[in-house]
C-alpha cells in the first residue's frame, strides 16, 4: 500500500516564522529568506519522519469565498488585531517568502502534486484526498487540530512543529473518543484560532465529558 503525505503547506510556513529567533533571520543579495530556508530543512525532516512514498502540497485559497459565507466572523478578527511594532516587521519580512515557497520553491524542486481549489483551504482539500483515496495509507503533516477527526487505521497526524504523531490508538488513548465524534468537541466547544464560538465557558475537555456521559452534575 503506498503511503502519501498531504503537506499543509502554510501550516509548516507558519510553524517556521513563529519559530524564527532575531538572529536568525537569513538573507541573500538583500532579500530576507529565513523563511525558504526553514521551509526547506522542515520538509526535508517531514519527509523522512513520513517515510512517505509521494508528497503532495496543499495550498490555501481565499479564505473569505467559501466558509465566510456560512459564517460571516469566520477568522474575521485574525488580521484585524493589533500587533507589535516587531510583529508587524516580521510579517513584513516573511509574507512575500511564503508566496515565493508557495508559487516557485515547491515547483522548483520538481513536484507537480501542487494543489489549489478556489474558496478551499488546504484543510478541505486534505480531507477530501484521505476520502477518495482510500487504498492508501496517508500522513497529514497539519498542525490544524480540526483534522483529528480524519484520524483512522489508514489516516494518520504528524504535527510539524514538535514531529508529534497522531494514529488511532494514541488519539484514543489521549482524548477517550473517536476521531469522528472530534467534530462533536468542537461543536461545543468551538474553535478559537478560527474565530468559531463554542457555548461559553466549555472547552475541549467539557466537550469531552458530555460526550462520553463522564460530566459530574
Amino acid at each position: 500500500m503506498n503511503r502519501l503525505a498531504l503537506i499543509d503547506v502554510s501550516s509548516i510556513l507558519h510553524t517556521v516564522k513563529h519559530s524564527i529567533g532575531k538572529r536568525q533571520k537569513l538573507s541573500y543579495n538583500d532579500r530576507y529568506t529565513f523563511i525558504i530556508y526553514g521551509f526547506l530543512l522542515r520538509l526535508k525532516t517531514l519527509a523522512r519522519y513520513s517515510l512517505a512514498d509521494q508528497l503532495i502540497f496543499c495550498l490555501d485559497s481565499d479564505r473569505s469565498i467559501r466558509r465566510a459565507r456560512y459564517f460571516r466572523e469566520y477568522k474575521l478578527k485574525r488580521n484585524t488585531r493589533e500587533k507589535t511594532p516587531e510583529q508587524i516587521e516580521l510579517d513584513e519580512m516573511s509574507f512575500p517568502q511564503f508566496e515565493t515557497v508557495k508559487n516557485e520553491i515547491i515547483q522548483r524542486l520538481g513536484f507537480q502534486n501542487v494543489f489549489l481549489q478556489a474558496g478551499r483551504e488546504a484543510d478541505d482539500l486534505m480531507a477530501i484526498i484521505c476520502q477518495e483515496y482510500d487504498e492508501h495509507e496517508i500522513v497529514m503533516v497539519t498542525s490544524d487540530e480540526d483534522m483529528y477527526q480524519c484520524i483512522s487505521k489508514r489516516v494518520a497526524i504528524l504535527k510539524p512543529k514538535e514531529y508529534r504523531w497522531y494514529n488511532l490508538i494514541n488519539f484514543q488513548a489521549e482524548f477517550g473518543i473517536e476521531p469522528e465524534q472530534w467534530k462533536l468537541v468542537k461543536m461545543y466547544a468551538g474553535c478559537t484560532s478560527d474565530e468559531i464560538p463554542g457555548i461559553p465557558g466549555v472547552k475541549n475537555k467539557t466537550a469531552i465529558k458530555f460526550i462520553t456521559n463522564n460530566l459530574n452534575p
